[in-house]
């Protein structure tokens, strides 16, 4: 091959490369902005218990609300859920109310919170949850996805993938604070 058409191909890799890493990275930025269909306030949505008693957004009305959407297939979201189960016990008192939305089966979610012994309220959602997830923020479809609501109801922030625990409690801590 030529030495021309040797460097040409070399530039032309280079700037697909560097434009391919720039796609991923503006991407998952994009996966935390708002969009068109971008929920700005706790959503209406009603999901089953793995036991089939139905629950709705209602019932966490005035209280920091953390919706986290989880797989039991999906091993970051088993560890950042153990990791939410003690932030549960430490804040529940103050307002914290964590809601699992699970994309998997009931009798997969029920044998998981049993096994693990998660006290917060997990549900079983397939794929309305995914869409709930999309519409909050979750444009990248991946999992696990947080969002955080403060008292009113209003979301504060969205996470895609594992969330360090230190920095959601920089998220959390400053809306439980708050004055009920």
């Amino acid at each position: 091959m030529h030495p021309r058409t040797l460097g040409l191909l070399a530039v032309i890799v280079f700037i697909l490369g560097g434009s391919g890493a720039y796609l991923v990275k503006w991407l998952d930025q994009r996966a935390h902005r708002p969009g068109a269909d971008y929920y700005h306030a706790l959503p209406d949505f009603r999901f089953p218990d793995p036991w089939g008693e139905m629950h709705n957004n209602a019932e966490w009305a005035g209280n920091v609300v953390v919706l986290y959407f989880w797989a039991t297939w999906c091993e970051t979201c088993i560890d950042e859920m153990l990791e939410l189960q003690r932030e549960y016990e430490r804040d529940h008192d103050r307002g914290l109310r964590i809601v699992g939305i699970g994309l998997d089966t009931a009798s997969a979610i029920a044998i998981f919170g049993q096994d693990m012994d998660i006290d917060y309220p997990l549900l079983v959602a397939d794929m309305r949850g995914a869409e709930l997830a999309r519409r909050l923020g979750d444009r990248l479809r991946r999992l696990p996805f947080t969002a955080v609501f403060n008292r009113q109801g209003r979301l504060v922030a969205t996470h895609v993938g594992a969330w360090e625990a230190a920095r959601r409690k920089a998220v959390v801590a400053p809306l439980l604070a708050g004055a009920r």
